[in-house]
Parts: structure tokens; sequence; C-alpha cells
């Protein structure tokens, strides 16, 4: 493989990180199971460190780490489609591609094919997050068509292929986004008008500007309805409007919704307080969160409806006591958004098993 171009490894570049830098940054989350990249709306500018780490087009980095044992990342190539544009991070190795000799779509083809990541897979070391050294994989040797033209005309055949399958993905995931919301939701809806809470598993949508796959709860400067803890509601709808929120609030990354599920075996180990409707006592729930003078409670998980934009001036009034609890429901009644469930806690997201991510 150290036939293949220059290889240089990648250095710790956190500290450059800003918020609206020029460069998108290539770390360990950037790359995907289909090999394609992932923009965590991480970015940095053009600085002593990193200006040595700024990728130009043709160029391939592979990435050296997995958080997992199963292997699924480790070692996947992603091919930069454009200078100035990206710049890497550590665990990941650029290779600048000798391209009198090779081909940078084929090698790139190449290098993700099952087959011959299984190469590199087997030279991986760890346990629960495994890794591989550039030094020992460098040394794997591959047998490949010396015409760069015959690469050329396989990089093309298995680029048409890809293109060709994500078509089709597209295609299923919007009829199962179709048959999911149609079936799964009118079912949840009937079992909640009947007062029910009897799923066999319930799926959970979060919006954000980047894939959330390992949910984790942080403390938030924000006043949010049910407090501090990690969002998402039963409807991918309104998921995929917060997510096209956030992108606007933040100006960066793209709208994202991450999908989760919990069985109703793991629903049954958590306390969970549920609001059917904005009630009063919804109301002062909402009224001592959105003030910042939380509740005593000991739940993992609060459920129910989303209160208006207005809340605040509303919830004002209110404790001033300008508004009685009847107008204050009516002014603060929820938005046209289906619920909102907040897991509080760390058990409450241990519970939370991805399945997909979605870029809308």
């Amino acid at each position: 493989m150290r036939d293949f171009g220059k290889a240089t490894g990648g250095t710790s570049i956190e500290s450059e990180f800003c918020n609206d830098g020029k460069y998108k940054v290539i770390s360990i989350g950037s790359y995907s199971e289909n090999s394609k990249y992932t923009d965590q709306g991480i970015r940095a500018d053009k600085t002593k460190k990193t200006e040595s780490k700024i990728l130009n087009k043709n160029d391939l980095t592979m990435i050296l780490n997995d958080k997992t044992s199963s292997g699924n990342i480790i070692g996947r190539v992603l091919l930069i489609d454009v200078d100035d544009t990206y710049v890497y991070n550590q665990r990941t190795e650029r290779i600048e591609v000798y391209k009198n000799d090779f081909e940078p779509e084929f090698l790139y083809q190449l290098l993700n094919a099952d087959n011959i990541r299984e190469k590199i897979v087997r030279s991986a070391q760890g346990n629960t997050q495994i890794y591989v050294n550039w030094t020992s994989i460098s040394e794997i040797n591959y047998a490949i068509p010396k015409s760069k033209e015959e690469q050329k005309k396989i990089a093309r055949y298995f680029t048409s292929l890809d293109h060709l399958i994500t078509l089709h993905q597209r295609k299923q995931k919007l009829l199962k986004n179709h048959y999911f919301y149609k079936n799964f939701h009118e079912k949840h809806e009937n079992n909640n008008n009947k007062g029910e809470d009897t799923m066999r598993s319930l799926k959970l949508y979060h919006g954000s500007n980047v894939a959330v796959r390992e949910p984790k709860l942080f403390p938030t400067a924000r006043a949010l309805d049910f407090g501090a803890g990690f969002y998402l509601t039963t409807s991918y709808e309104q998921a995929k409007k917060w997510a096209e929120l956030m992108v606007k609030r933040r100006r960066t990354g793209v709208p994202t919704v991450s999908v989760y599920e919990v069985n109703e075996e793991q629903w049954s180990e958590l306390s969970v307080l549920k609001f059917n409707a904005p009630n009063v006592e919804w109301l002062k729930f909402v009224s001592a969160n959105r003030r910042n003078q939380h509740m005593e409670e000991n739940w993992d998980v609060v459920v129910g409806p989303v209160a208006n934009d207005n809340t605040m001036p509303v919830i004002n009034l209110y404790l001033k006591g300008s508004y009685d609890e009847e107008e204050a429901l009516k002014r603060l009644l929820p938005q046209k958004l289906k619920d909102q469930y907040a897991f509080k806690t760390e058990k409450a997201i241990s519970k939370l098993q991805l399945c997909e991510v979605i870029m809308v």
C-alpha cells in the first residue's frame, strides 16, 4: 500500500476548532459505513497547526481507529472531491496519490471493498475500541492493473453501481418512512387515545445539525420546557423541523434526524412522568423549568406537549398574577407539534438504541 502515494499521519487539531472556520474537519465521526463523508459540523481555520493538514482534491484519507469492536469503520477511505476545503485530524492517514501510476477513484473503490478491508481489520488491535498502525498495514500488498486506463474503467463501473445503489436506498427509505409513519404512529396514537402505553417498541427521533450516534447529557444554559435532558419526539416531521432550526441557529452542519428505539422491557425499567394534555400540572412544571427553578424530581423521562414560542412572556404574566391558570393555558397552548420526550438521566439515555441516521 505504501506504493500508492505519500502517506502522512494526522495530529490533534482540536485546539483550532471554531464555529465559523473555513475548513471542514475530517475526524473519526466523519467516516460512515458506506465510505461517504459525514459532516459533523466541526470547523477549523487555517493556522500554523492546520495549514499542513489542508487536503487537496483526489487525496485519500483513511481512518485508523474504530470506537466499537465491530470494525465497521476502521480502515475506511474517503476520496477528497475538492481543493482547499477539508483538514484532517488525528488517527487519520492522508495518502497523496501518485497520479502518474494510480487512479485515485480506483484506489478509493479498491480499499473500501469488503474483501480488501478484511486485510486491514485482521491487523487491528485493542478490545472495545480497536485501532491499526499505518506502519503495519502499509506493508499489505494488493494486485491491481498496471494500466491507468483499465483502473479508470473499473472505477467508473463501480462508481456507477454506487450511484444506482444509493438511488434504490433512497427509494427504500422513503417507502420505509411512509410505512412506518402511517402504521406505527397511528397505532401509537390509538393507544394514547385509549389511555394505554402498550407498545412493543417505541421509535423516537432527534433533530440536530449533526448525526448523534452516542447521545449524552450536557448542561445547557437554555431554559427548556422539561429542564436539561436529551430531547426526542415520536414525530419524524417534527424532528426534521427541529433539525432545520438547529442548522439555521448555529449556521453550520446539515439537518440530520437520528432515529432511536426503546423496547417495552427497557421502557418499563424507567420512571416516567407523562403529561397527556396541557393541564395545570403541566403549566406549573413548564413554568418552573423555564425560570430555572427546577422542581424536585427523580424522573428518568418526562413526556408531554411542547409549549408555544411565546412561553416566557406568558409565564411571566401568569406568575405576576396577570393571567389565571385558565388564561395562561389558553395562551400557552402547545404548538401544533406531536410531543417531546426529555431523557434526563444516564440510565434513560442507555436505553436508546440507534436505528439509523437520516440526512434531511
